[in-house]
């Protein structure tokens, strides 16, 4: 056979098997098939077999938000422990799937929550010693801790009773791979709405019949949503934080309450700027600049306006004498600390303890009191706040 004939026969075979793989094409609602090409001498000739369109598999129906809600929310598992007297909870105890409520009563009772979850104490009786990292602080009767924050050791060293709601974040929003919570980290009084469900809780751990899981989810949402409630004035604050997003903002936000922590807990040991800059990641000036733009004060006011009512708590509701509340203060002196007393509350330490001023408990919280307010109690100003500052060099205010 001629060559030229090789390869004219040879382009007639590539044509037909392009035809036979040619994908299909849909026109008119119609699925058509290229068929193969009969060769014949003096023409090709092409048939085509119309197929209809097979209709394809139908689109899963997605439950309605309501029911995946119920589905999550049923997921929620509470794991109960007891401690009584001199016993120790070790975290590989707790249940890393669920969430674990932790009833201690007694005395010399203590455990340790493992870094990363969020942890929700109340103290019904007596006091609780809380520590993280290295700092201490103690939990009185009718106050909460709600802490995100690394790990917590707890300890009873008196007759106490107190309650620890206590998880991973996935345990407190189920049913999401990366929840993002809305609970900061704070310490207050326990309002009712807040101490109702946790009690709730405790109690179904005693019942078998109570321990329905859409029961208990009810619950825990229920708590969720108090305690929210109970933060709004917290929130207003998230919208004045540095960053586009509001994960970005909220990260600003844990970082200068993890300084207000700081600050409440070394009050009397007037704990310096450079330290509490380094504990937020911030250079010095930046924390003073953004912790005023947030909280409309700087830490510097902050600490004397804390340190401020503590000396009207030890004047007005203890026999300490006045020399001794000057020194645990900080004050100089004496003479200072009688000074700066009289410019922000109007008299003098001993005329305020003789005639009898309000007691601490209907002073303003030193704990929820609004950081925004720069005003001192009495009618002083900031301005006046200097002499409540620590020994020493003033923190810079920009």
């Amino acid at each position: 056979m001629p060559a030229a004939c090789i390869r004219l026969r040879a382009r007639s075979v590539v044509r037909d098997r392009a035809n036979v793989l040619a994908p299909r094409r849909a026109v008119g609602g119609c699925v058509h098939l290229r068929s193969t090409a009969v060769r014949q001498r003096s023409r090709r000739t092409f048939s085509q077999a119309v197929l209809p369109a097979l209709p394809g598999p139908r689109p899963r129906a997605e439950p309605a938000d309501s029911c995946r809600m119920i589905r999550e929310d049923a997921r929620v598992r509470v794991q109960h422990h007891l401690l009584h007297g001199s016993q120790s909870l070790a975290p590989a105890t707790l249940d890393s799937e669920c969430l674990n409520l932790v009833r201690g009563r007694g005395r010399g009772n203590r455990m340790q929550v493992p870094a990363g979850w969020i942890s929700l104490c109340v103290v019904l009786s007596g006091c609780l010693e809380l520590r993280s990292q290295d700092t201490d602080w103690p939990l009185s009767r009718g106050r909460y801790q709600l802490w995100l924050e690394g790990s917590l050791r707890c300890a009873s060293h008196g007759h106490g009773w107190w309650l620890m709601l206590t998880g991973p974040a996935t345990a407190w929003h189920p049913g999401t791979r990366a929840p993002v919570t809305d609970m900061l980290p704070w310490e207050a009084a326990c309002p009712r709405a807040v101490m109702r469900p946790l009690v709730r809780l405790a109690r179904s751990g005693r019942r078998a019949e109570a321990q329905d899981p859409a029961t208990v989810a009810g619950i825990v949402a229920d708590l969720r949503h108090a305690i929210f409630e109970h933060q709004q004035d917290l929130h207003t604050h998230l919208q004045r934080c540095s960053g586009r997003t509001r994960l970005r903002r909220q990260q600003t936000l844990l970082r200068l309450l993890r300084v207000q922590h700081l600050i409440r807990c070394h009050l009397e040991d007037h704990m310096a700027l450079g330290r509490l800059a380094a504990s937020a990641s911030y250079s010095p000036c930046h924390l003073v600049r953004l912790y005023r733009n947030v909280f409309g004060e700087t830490p510097n006011e902050y600490a004397a306006r804390l340190r401020c009512q503590r000396a009207r708590e030890l004047v007005c509701g203890t026999s300490m004498p006045v020399c001794e509340i000057a020194e645990t203060l900080g004050f100089e002196s004496e003479s200072a600390f009688c000074r700066a007393f009289k410019q922000a509350f109007g008299c003098t330490a001993t005329s305020a303890r003789r005639d009898g001023l309000p007691a601490p408990g209907a002073a303003t919280d030193r704990m929820t009191a609004s950081p925004s307010s720069v005003m001192l109690e009495g009618g002083g100003s900031m301005a006046i706040a200097q002499g409540w500052l620590p020994r020493g060099e003033l923190l810079p205010e920009a």
